[in-house]
């Protein structure tokens, strides 16, 4: 049986509206699907962002600083310590930056976090052409990466 195309066409946007609908009495029977608010601890990580962006890198550190203090066992904390390193090699605290990537291999050997502080260090001292702090800062690296 065959139908004219002017009648498959509405037919077929009955049935799809009809489809739409069951769908969404589907999706309002299973509640509202707000977003996970973010915790405190990635709020204080985005101020400090932001602040850095900003071109406010000493208040970023205090952020991050302040971040530590209130949330002590967070992955946020974690996170923080990398940020602490990399920020203080913008304001060309070497010894600083250092500080906080022990800080990060001490509470998380192998982790992304402190991969990349290691990489930025080993950076900071390839472009400062001190090659075998550079060079031994990319073994850090590469070995925490190996090990996780």
């Amino acid at each position: 049986m065959d139908r004219p195309e002017s009648e498959a066409a509405p037919r077929a946007a009955g049935r799809l509206l009809r489809i739409m609908l069951v769908l969404l009495m589907m999706i309002g029977a299973a509640g509202p699907m707000a977003a996970q608010p973010a915790d405190d601890a990635s709020i204080a990580l985005a101020a400090a962002k932001d602040a850095f962006v900003r071109g406010e890198t000493q208040n970023a550190l205090e952020e991050l600083r302040k971040l530590r203090t209130d949330f002590p066992g967070s992955i946020a904390a974690i996170d923080s310590l990398d940020l602490s390193s990399e920020y203080s090699l913008a304001l060309g605290d070497v010894y600083r930056a250092r500080y906080f990537l022990q800080k990060l291999l001490d509470e998380a050997p192998g982790s992304k976090a402190a991969f990349e502080a290691s990489v930025a260090l080993a950076e900071y001292y390839y472009s400062a052409r001190s090659w075998l702090a550079a060079l031994e800062y990319y073994e850090d690296a590469v070995e925490g990466f190996q090990e996780a």
